[in-house]
C-alpha cells in the first residue's frame, strides 16, 4: 500500500571544452550564450533543498507549494528542480519578481519551512552548460557586486550528475568547476571562516542533469520557522508514544505534523496576514472535522500547536465508526492533555467532550462518517483533514450496502465532509492506492 497526499477546496481546486580553455582570460572569452532561461529578466529565483526524507520528500514539495499558493507576493508556484534518489530530497524552486524580492525577504516569506530544508538560497546565475553558467557568472557578479562582501565561501551539492548534450556524460570534474567559478567570483574566498566575524557570502553550486546553478545561501535565521516548532514535535512525540490506545492503522506523527502545517497555511493559522481569500473572516476561530480520527493523531496535533502555541479559539470534531476508536481518541487527548472528559449520549450513541481551554475543546463522535449531518448537524466547519480507510472496507467492498451503488466508502465519506464545509474551506486528504493499480476513487470528483 502507498499514500498519496492531496489537499483541495470544497470547489474541488486543487500547483565539451575545457572549462579553462574558456578562462584563459579571466573576464573576457568568446561565448555566446543561447538566448533561453528558465528565469524571466524581471524575476529573482529562489531554490531550497529539502532535508533527507523517503517518507515525506512529496509532502515537503506539497506544503511548499501550499506556502508558495498562500504568499501573494510570489507567482503561487513551486517548481521541482532534481531529485537527489540517495537521501530523496528535492532541489524546489521559487520564482518572484524582482520588485517584490527584497520585500519579500524582509517579510520571510519565502515558501520554505526553515526545518524541513537543509539549506534554502538565492539564485544568482544559472546555465545549461558549463560554459553557459560560468558567463552567467561573470555577467551577475559585474553587474551586480555587493560592495559589503569582502570574502566569500564555495560548496558543491551535486543533485544529479551534469549530462552533457552533445557527450552525454560530465566532461569535467567538480575540481575544475569549482576553481573556473573562483576565477569569476569577487572578491576574494576564505578558509577559516571563524577568524572573520561577517561579510563572508555562502556560495553553493548546485548541479544538476540539465543546469548548473550559482546560489548564495540565506541564513535559517532569516527563514521564520512558522507551523510545528521541533521543540513542540519533539515533545508532543514523547507524550504521544505513551498514550493508552495505540492503533495499527494510526498515522505517522512526522505526516501528521505536516500535514498540520499545511492545514494551517490553508486556513491562516500560522501565517495570519497570508490568510486566502474566503477565510479573512475566521477571526482567529477555527471549527475543523476529521472524519475518519482513528487514534486522534489529527486532533491532538491540532490542540497542541494551533490552540496551545498560536492562541486560536478551537472547535474539533472527529468522528469514527468504530466505537473502540472513538473512546480510544477520547483517552488518548485526555491523557495528553489532562483536561476535562464529559461523556455524553445522544441519540444512543456516545459523545465525548474534552476541554483543553476555555477557548479550544473537542468533541469526539461514534457514527457513520459517510452521512455527517444527521450526527453533527448543519453547523459548517472551516476545514478538515482526513486520512481515509485503506482496508478491505474501503477497495473490496464498495457499495456492498446497496448493490447499484458503485461509489465506494470514502467516495461517500469525501462527499459528507464536503456537505458540511463552508464555501471556500480547506480539506487536506491523505488517501491509499493499491500498488500498482489506480485507486478506486478521484478526490476532486468527490468534491
Amino acid at each position: 500500500m502507498k499514500k498519496s497526499f492531496k489537499y483541495c477546496d470544497s470547489s474541488g481546486q486543487i500547483s565539451d571544452c575545457s572549462l579553462f580553455a574558456a578562462h584563459t582570460s579571466k573576464r573576457n572569452y568568446d561565448y555566446q550564450p543561447p538566448l533561453h532561461s528558465d528565469v524571466s529578466d524581471d524575476e529573482v529565483q529562489f531554490v531550497g533543498k529539502t532535508m533527507e526524507s523517503f517518507k515525506l520528500a512529496d509532502l515537503y514539495w506539497l506544503e511548499s507549494r501550499v506556502m508558495a499558493l498562500c504568499n501573494q507576493e510570489g507567482k503561487g508556484e513551486i517548481q521541482k528542480l532534481a531529485f537527489h534518489r540517495p537521501t530523496a530530497s528535492h532541489l524546489l524552486g521559487y520564482n518572484i519578481t524582482s520588485s517584490n524580492a527584497e520585500k519579500c525577504g524582509k517579510m520571510k516569506n519565502l515558501p520554505f519551512r526553515s526545518h524541513r530544508f537543509q539549506y534554502s538560497a538565492e539564485v544568482i546565475a544559472s546555465g545549461q552548460t558549463p560554459e553557459e553558467f560560468i558567463h552567467n557568472v561573470v555577467l551577475e557578479t559585474e553587474n551586480k557586486q555587493d560592495q559589503t562582501c569582502k570574502f566569500w565561501t564555495l560548496d558543491l551539492d551535486i543533485f544529479e550528475p551534469y549530462q552533457d548534450p552533445v557527450h552525454r556524460n560530465r566532461t569535467f570534474t567538480s575540481s575544475m568547476l569549482m576553481c573556473a567559478l573562483s576565477r569569476a567570483l569577487p572578491p576574494e574566498p576564505i578558509l577559516c571562516v571563524q577568524e572573520k566575524n561577517g561579510d563572508i557570502v555562502p556560495y553553493v553550486i548546485i548541479e544538476t542533469s540539465s543546469r548548473i546553478y550559482l546560489g548564495r545561501k540565506i541564513s535559517t535565521n532569516t527563514l521564520t520557522p512558522l507551523g510545528v516548532k521541533q521543540t513542540t514535535a519533539k515533545e508532543f512525540r514523547s507524550s504521544w508514544s505513551r498514550r493508552p490506545f495505540q492503533y495499527s492503522g494510526a498515522i505517522n506523527l512526522d505526516i501528521a505534523f505536516v500535514v498540520i502545517d499545511i492545514l494551517g497555511d490553508l486556513v491562516g493559522v500560522n501565517s495570519p496576514g497570508s490568510r486566502r481569500e474566503g477565510c479573512e473572516a475566521m477571526n482567529r476561530k477555527v471549527r475543523m472535522i476529521d472524519p475518519t480520527c482513528g487514534s486522534g493523531s489529527f486532533l491532538g496535533v491540532a490542540l497542541k500547536v494551533w490552540g496551545k502555541e498560536h492562541d486560536v479559539d478551537l472547535d474539533l470534531v472527529g468522528v469514527d465508526s468504530n466505537p473502540k476508536c472513538a473512546l480510544g481518541t477520547a483517552r488518548n487527548l485526555k491523557r495528553i492533555f489532562l483536561r476535562d472528559n464529559i461523556p455524553q449520549v445522544k441519540d444512543g450513541k456516545e459523545i465525548w467532550e474534552l476541554i483543553l481551554t476555555p477557548s479550544a475543546k473537542a468533541t469526539i463522535f461514534t457514527g457513520d462518517s459517510t452521512s455527517l449531518i444527521p450526527l453533527l448537524g448543519e453547523e459548517k466547519f472551516d476545514c478538515g483533514v482526513a486520512n481515509l480507510p485503506w482496508n478491505r472496507n474501503t477497495f473490496e467492498f464498495r457499495g456492498q450496502d446497496n448493490e447499484h451503488d458503485e461509489r465506494s466508502t470514502n467516495n461517500k465519506i469525501l462527499e459528507a465532509v464536503t456537505s458540511i464545509l463552508k464555501p471556500g474551506a480547506s480539506l487536506v486528504v491523505i488517501s491509499g492506492e493499491r500498488k500498482g493499480e489506480d485507486s478506486y476513487f478521484d478526490t476532486r470528483q468527490c468534491l
